[in-house]
């Protein structure tokens, strides 16, 4: 039998793709003989990226190895499989029009290809948050946007890389993982472009403050942040003026605008699409009217609530109350009709919006009595945090919560009232020291996993809760806290005896930021506070 070495003409072995890296096709041809040179048994190419842009350029890598394994110094024959698309000249090669093309190399009869995609270049690469603190051991989520010449989006590839990547790594998907303390920079890139993000690694014992300002007046409120580091909450536009929604958004404050008719307006919570929901007050002399409204893709228009009455007969109003808004953008509305002195309650009613669809969340009990709900909270995953209540002579009755999916209710703890509900299904709320509520309302923070209540004593309640099990809550007494792996930290203790009084605490995102209202010092002016790990 001949050896490989005078087999003549060449014949092929099976390709060991399961050797090589995606995306790499590899053609072996065992036993060439070349009189010009050394024999190439395998020959292995690949390429930095699998995209490039149009007039980009980049530079393949080829490996040609003998029958033993060694490296083989040969020249390569380089081609393209489409020229108008890509054109290569001893492996670089250079993007022409958008398309695929197959970048091929031989040396005699063994050859290899890749596979590149050619792109239209993108004018601007958008990223939230500019700037990433995490504690060791969690992770956030960059958010990127390519755009056009015209500041449409425009889909691209993107590649994401760290410069220390024991200390932050970050995945394809854009996904930053703190590993130890220290900093880094993430690129990220898209085609010729590139943008930096320098990401800190910290411990989390002191926050930074940054004061968001005002619409013009002399008082901002904030009240609800997203995972891209938007704030939104209300701002009067001078002093003593009506108020305004605002959204906050890498230093800039925006007015979103009013509802015909509506005299004064503000941001309850905003999704990491960038979706804002909120009510909007009427000016009615009395107990004020308020309406519903959603800013999606920068357009302000009313939530629309089919076969619910905003104005159910004369001398009562509707009151808009808690209100939240997921990934989705599934809406979640209290609806509360009042009288005209604001002192009877004639019911409240939860509801989910979606595409003109509004699903009433009120828990009907097996009698057939119809109990007034709050549903504070949807998570990203469609879950909704309902709480049922009744009222007594002496105040509320016996309050319930429940998980809301797809019309399906699971039972929760019996004097509850839920207040928030992360994506892993935990609720945060407050709860009756014992399973009912009797006499006077006291209460204590409380969370709920599905499985098991835990109570905080020192705690009267627990508002906000994000990915990482972080809540906010008040102190027993007065006062805002961070719950953090199980500590309670008060939040003035955390910001220092600076300039900034902590007056309430109203959300916390997946990267620990939290917005807050605080008082300045000495000139006691009010306003929207971010508040950042360091």
């Amino acid at each position: 039998m001949a050896t490989p070495s005078t087999v003549t003409p060449c014949l092929p072995i099976r390709a060991r793709r399961a050797l090589l890296p995606a995306g790499a096709l590899l053609l072996a041809l065992a036993g060439c003989d070349d009189p010009t040179g050394p024999r190439v048994a395998e020959l292995e190419i690949t390429a930095p990226y699998e995209h490039l842009d149009i007039g980009q350029s980049l530079d393949l890598s080829a490996a040609a190895r003998g029958a033993s394994g060694d490296a083989v110094d040969r020249r390569l024959t380089w081609s393209s499989s489409n020229r108008a698309v890509a054109e290569v000249v001893d492996g670089r090669v250079t993007g022409r029009s958008p398309g695929e093309v197959y970048v091929r190399a031989a040396a005699g009869k063994v050859a290899d290809s890749v596979r590149l995609v050619v792109e239209t270049p993108v004018a601007q690469i958008r990223i939230a948050p500019d700037s990433v603190s995490l504690l060791a051991g969690r992770s956030g989520k960059l958010f990127v946007e390519t755009v056009d010449t015209a500041g449409r989006a425009q889909a691209h590839s993107l590649y994401f890389s760290s410069s220390v990547p024991a200390v932050v790594s970050v995945d394809v998907s854009g996904e930053v993982k703190a590993l130890v303390l220290g900093s880094a920079t993430v690129t990220v890139r898209a085609g010729t472009r590139s943008v930096e993000v320098p990401v800190r690694v910290v411990t989390g014992e002191r926050y930074t403050v940054r004061p968001l300002g005002t619409l013009g007046g002399d008082a901002s409120e904030g009240f609800g942040i997203n995972n891209r580091t938007e704030v939104v909450g209300s701002s009067n536009l001078a002093a003593g003026g009506a108020r305004r929604a605002f959204l906050w958004r890498q230093g800039r404050m925006t007015d979103l605008g009013l509802l015909r008719g509506h005299a004064s307006a503000k941001a309850l919570a905003v999704n990491d699409r960038g979706t804002v929901v909120g009510s909007a007050e009427m000016p009615t002399g009395g107990f004020p009217r308020t309406t519903p409204w959603i800013v999606r893709s920068g357009t302000l228009s009313a939530v629309d609530l089919p076969g619910e009455r905003l104005d159910p007969f004369p001398g009562y109003y509707v009151w808009i109350g808690e209100m939240d808004v997921n990934a989705r953008d599934q809406v979640t509305v209290e609806v509360i009709t009042v009288t005209s002195g604001g002192g009877t309650w004639s019911g409240a009613r939860s509801l989910l919006v979606q595409n003109g669809t509004a699903t009433l969340l009120n828990y009907q009990a097996s009698h057939g009595v119809f109990y007034p709900s709050t549903a504070p909270a949807v998570n990203d995953q469609g879950v909704v945090v309902v709480t049922t209540y009744g009222f007594t002579y002496h105040g509320l009755r016996d309050p319930k919560t429940f998980l809301w999916s797809n019309g399906q209710y699971t039972p929760g703890p019996v004097g509850m009232f839920a207040r928030d509900l992360n994506t892993q299904g935990v609720v945060a709320g407050a709860c009756a020291p014992g399973s009912t509520y009797s006499g006077t309302i006291v209460t204590l923070g409380c969370t709920w996993d599905g499985t098991r209540r835990r109570d905080f004593a020192e705690l009267a309640s627990l508002n906000r809760i994000n990915a990482h099990g972080e809540m906010l809550g008040v102190a027993t007494g007065g006062g805002a806290v961070l719950v953090r792996d199980g500590q309670v930290l008060r939040l003035g203790d955390l910001v220092g005896p600076g300039d900034w009084e902590i007056q309430a605490a109203a959300g916390i995102n997946d990267l620990g930021q939290i917005v807050a209202t605080g008082k300045h010092r000495s000139t006691g002016q009010v306003q929207a506070l971010l508040l950042t790990p360091a």
